[in-house]
């Protein structure tokens, strides 16, 4: 690639990660202060970004962060390349994220929910975790945007036991702790037992077929749309929909809405293609700050 400068950069990001005009627009929301002819030659990929992040990309000479969430509260994503210069900041994480951007010259390229729902983004990741088969969007996009939409169906070939899935997604780094809500009928206040044998029945009492993938904060009017699907794996979802999903005969699989280091290496390869010979890394601070823990042993 013989374009280096951030501009360039830039928009082909914002092309690349932007596969429709229905996703939300990725863009550069924190630039350097010396951003005319500012030119990049390594890119650190990470979920979230972080004092911690911010000091990996010092270490490793990185000139600019992408990021699938912006680190500046209610921004989301921009549309095409949108510079927020730092005028004053306040004593709070996003403020001093950017102050450290601006000491160090770091710009910061957030996308959003573009890769959610995309061809090649998260939700087919999250297919190829779950295991081999063929799969569909569940709410295609209109032409010429058929491959992306809102949800995936996957019809695995083989059929699989669903802890076979779930051990997939958390040995693969999809998700470390999922929760389920199984479709088998037991009273929610029955003893810890009688739900663990309900959720084991879940997970090994016959193969699944199809399974219905949704990330991103949709997934509640996505899964009303969904009449074929034996499990629904989604990032969040509410206790009303899990529990009409259950009454159809669906398991709801929760996985969080933090993605991790696995699919930003698979990011990774497709991005190359077109910012080689742009150094990319993938963050290792980043990560889920939440964890499960277990407080009758502790």
């Amino acid at each position: 690639m013989a374009r280096h400068t951030f501009e360039d950069v830039c928009d082909l990001l914002a092309s690349f990660l932007a596969p429709n005009e229905r996703t939300p627009l990725p863009g550069l929301v924190l630039g350097p202060l010396e951003y005319d002819g500012a030119r990049i030659s390594t890119i650190l990929m990470a979920d979230h970004v972080t004092e911690l992040v911010l000091h990996e990309a010092v270490a490793i000479g990185a000139q600019l962060v992408v990021s699938r969430i912006s680190p500046l509260s209610g921004d989301g994503a921009a549309g095409g390349v949108r510079v927020r210069r730092l005028v004053s900041a306040r004593a709070d994480s996003a403020a001093h994220v950017a102050m450290m951007c601006a000491k160090h010259g770091i710009g910061v390229f957030a996308f959003g929910g573009g890769q959610d729902h995309a061809d090649g983004g998260i939700e087919q990741w999250l297919c190829a975790v779950l295991g081999a088969g063929s799969e569909v969007p569940l709410i295609p996009h209109p032409p010429p945007h058929t491959e992306s939409g809102r949800g995936r169906l996957l019809t695995l070939d083989p059929p699989l036991l669903l802890r076979t899935c779930v051990n997939s997604l958390r040995t693969r780094g999809a998700a470390p702790q999922v929760t389920i809500a199984p479709a088998i009928k037991f009273y929610l206040d029955a003893p810890s037992t009688e739900i663990e044998a309900a959720v084991k029945r879940a997970l090994d009492s016959q193969p699944i077929k199809t399974i219905a993938v949704c990330f991103g904060d949709d997934a509640d009017e996505v899964l009303r749309t969904c009449t074929s699907a034996q499990v629904f794996v989604a990032s969040e979802l509410s206790t009303e929909s899990a529990l009409a999903a259950n009454d159809r005969g669906v398991t709801v699989v929760l996985i969080g809405d933090c993605v991790g280091r696995e699919f930003f290496g698979f990011l990774v390869d497709r991005l190359q293609t077109v910012l080689n010979p742009i150094e990319l890394v993938v963050s290792k601070a980043s990560a889920n700050p939440l964890r499960h823990v277990d407080i009758v042993r502790l």
